[in-house]
């Protein structure tokens, strides 16, 4: 693992995050105090007796009693209106209830700390059947206090696994709802899940080590803070006021890739990368963008500095722990160019959920419902050449990228797209690469 922890210091005397203020907000009924005494449950823990979810939308009786749903495995996915990921998850849970029918039951809840309103809700409900033909068709609660108090969290999604027996497992990210971890589960009854476990006093847009400072009645005039994954800091990045004396550059917990490509400003796909005689272990962590022990925190605080300064230290930052610097190079090399051709009308889509790879019902290669760039972007990935869209062709489309496809040679990714309907020329371009080397 390349694990780090540094802490540069000059000091003078001195997923998506769920806001306090959003929660106190007054919304749609809230789900009537519950007469059993609540309190976090910790993974081990069976759930309490006489837990009753009431207003409980998309279920027959609109209610919930959780000792009912003794001997199935529990899903809570808690959600909200703005979280972009949550609800391209639900097509993804839906396939699971549906698989695993009475052995599972899915809830879907968005709490009252979401700060959502029904208005909300409908409105996201009825504009997504709408435009890509999703229906909602779990059970799901609006204005939940309840869950969120036996389950705090910060970070959405969020996701609460309980096995047959009232026993919480696990809580977890949405990589880890998976087909083969809910089948584990059932037929296990335990399962061993990296937990997400939120850290809920955290303020992601105040310095990492803050309160530390504060106790010393100190204040920073420059630090820099890189360290290997924390737990429950989310993974969150941004750069907060350039120029002022607050200004501050963060990414939390995000992976290599993205580190060496937000302070280099890379925008090439992996079969432009070339990594001249680095060491294999950082190779692995570059491209290994899911493992938790390729990802990382690093934090700036500059005052005074512009955007492009604390850019340049952050280059310097990564250049200095790694050891290993990145470089435009522009070589001339063989490429796919797609140009239009009319029998692409034949991918047009069919409007159904858009899915990418395994976003939705972990179908390997599955491009639905989007534009020809995001399958360019995916061959990308793993094709030995490189591939341009010279198509001009606007519509979303549909294709199922055949197993195997990441070995695919030259001469078979080309025959494959041809057999798609894609004109495809092999031609010489310059091609601007990055290229890795030992500084």
């Amino acid at each position: 693992m390349l694990s780090y922890f540094r802490i540069y210091l000059l000091i003078g005397c001195a997923y998506f995050i769920i806001s306090p203020a959003l929660a106190q907000q007054s919304r749609f009924a809230k789900q009537p105090a519950s007469s059993i005494k609540l309190y976090a449950l910790n993974i081990g823990e069976k759930l309490p007796k006489g837990i009753q979810l009431n207003n409980v939308n998309n279920y027959s009786e609109g209610v919930i009693k959780l000792d009912s749903l003794t001997g199935k495995v529990i899903i809570l996915d808690f959600w909200a209106t703005w979280c972009g990921s949550c609800i391209e998850g639900f097509p993804k849970m839906d396939a699971l209830q549906r698989e695993f029918g009475d052995q599972l039951q899915v809830i879907l809840v968005n709490a009252n700390q979401t700060g959502d309103t029904k208005q909300k809700v409908d409105k996201l409900f009825q504009s997504r059947k709408q435009r890509v033909g999703y229906e909602v068709t779990l059970p799901y609660l609006l204005g939940d206090t309840i869950l969120q108090e036996l389950f705090p969290h910060k970070y959405i999604p969020h996701y609460v696994w309980i096995n047959g027996d009232g026993v919480v497992v696990a809580t977890t990210f949405a990589k880890e709802v998976t087909r083969g971890n809910v089948s584990t589960l059932i037929n296990r009854g335990s399962i061993s899940l990296h937990n997400k476990k939120d850290l809920l006093s955290h303020d992601p847009s105040l310095p990492l080590f803050n309160d530390a400072f504060e106790n010393l009645g100190a204040s920073i005039k420059l630090s820099a803070v890189f360290t290997g994954y924390i737990e429950g800091a989310g993974f969150k990045m941004g750069i907060q006021d350039p120029g002022k004396d607050s200004a501050r550059l963060y990414l939390l917990n995000h992976p290599l890739d993205l580190l060496y490509r937000r302070a280099f400003s890379l925008k090439q796909p992996n079969n432009q990368l070339i990594f001249d005689s680095v060491d294999v272990e950082f190779k692995q962590a570059f491209l290994d963008q899911k493992n938790y022990e390729n990802k990382y925190c690093y934090e700036l605080i500059a005052p005074g500095r512009s955007t492009g300064e604390m850019l340049q230290f952050f280059q310097e930052d990564l250049v200095r722990q790694f050891r290993i610097k990145a470089q435009p190079l522009l070589k001339r090399v063989d490429v796919l160019v797609l140009k239009p051709s009319t029998a692409l009308v034949g991918l047009i889509t069919k409007g159904e959920q858009p899915a990418l790879g395994t976003e939705v019902d972990e179908v390997p290669g599955l491009v639905r419902n989007y534009p020809i760039s995001s399958l360019v972007s995916v061959l990308n990935a793993k094709s030995s050449i490189p591939i341009i869209n010279e198509t001009g062709f606007k519509d979303r489309i549909d294709l199922q990228l055949p197993g195997g496809y990441e070995l695919f040679s030259e001469i078979q990714m080309e025959n494959f797209l041809r057999s798609k309907g894609f004109g495809v020329v092999k031609e010489k371009r310059d091609i601007e690469f990055v290229l890795f080397k030992k500084r």
